[in-house]
């Protein structure tokens, strides 16, 4: 059991604002469990949204800036019992301030710090039942640990799965949008089919393929429609309606200022 991470602190906060950046001296967790907000590690500002899970180096300054709606969750753990003093019930947040403190000193996982992770919606319910678990004072120390710890584990090893499934992520999310580029598709479909949120589906097409969702359906789009001008005799509003275009004064609009010609100019 000692060879888990130790959970110290476990807690869950809304509208959480830190006035000032304070400087962890360990490992810290946070998730966001819903709502929009911006953390900020050393100076760098991240806008933060529902499932996104970030890692804070010992020493790096951060702080918190939350929306009213937003709810997120700080974890505190470690690889032994040395820094074992729970407290019931002890909070990692409260609506101001941070003010205790959490380890997740473990080689295995440090490379995760440079990077925001997501797990999946469904994997989001496993930090409200650690919070429960936290809680529980009919529980002994050594049997809390253990079960906050496994649940712990399940969480980083599902983070780490995404990092290293990102690349392949990307390559299906990448294939389905040009799949379905002709339907009405909205990125939250997209995301709604992997299972994954809006801006993270954008983030990988950005990382992996420097584009973003609107601009990948229409250049999709536009390559179908140069075809479809030059080898048939469909009309605008024909080829329009074929490739999910709202109307052909939409379509024609959006291929004039993507070649700066009209599309009867390519018959």
């Amino acid at each position: 059991m000692k060879e888990l991470p130790f959970v110290r602190c476990v807690g869950i906060g809304t509208a959480v604002f830190q006035r000032i950046r304070k400087k962890a001296y360990d490992y810290r967790m946070i998730c966001i469990l819903c709502g929009d907000g911006i953390v900020e590690i050393d100076s760098r500002q991240y806008k933060t949204s529902k499932n996104q899970i970030y890692i804070i180096n010992p020493g790096t300054e951060y702080r918190v800036c939350s929306e009213k709606n937003q709810k997120i969750t700080v974890i505190n753990f470690d690889t032994t019992y040395k820094f074992s003093h729970i407290k019931d019930p002890v909070l990692s947040v409260d609506t101001n301030m941070f003010e205790n403190r959490f380890i997740i000193s473990t080689e295995n996982i440090k490379f995760l710090t440079d990077t925001v992770y997501e797990i999946s919606y469904t994997d989001l319910d496993l930090f409200e039942e650690m919070y429960g678990i936290y809680l529980r004072e009919d529980l002994d120390i050594e049997l809390k640990n253990f079960m906050l710890s496994s649940k712990l584990a399940y969480i980083l090893s599902k983070a780490l799965d995404n990092k290293k499934n990102t690349d392949s992520l990307a390559s299906l999310v990448y294939k389905y949008i040009i799949d379905n580029a002709y339907q009405k598709l909205t990125v939250e479909r997209v995301a709604g089919k992997f299972n994954y949120s809006p801006s993270y589906i954008e983030k990988i097409l950005r990382k992996n393929y420097n584009i973003s969702f609107r601009q990948l359906i229409t250049e999709t789009r536009m390559k179908k429609a140069i075809w479809l001008l030059e080898n048939t005799s469909l009309s605008c509003v024909e080829i329009s309606s074929q490739l999910g275009f709202y109307s052909s004064q939409h379509f024609t609009q959006t291929f004039k200022k993507k070649y700066n010609k009209k599309p009867t100019d390519f018959r």
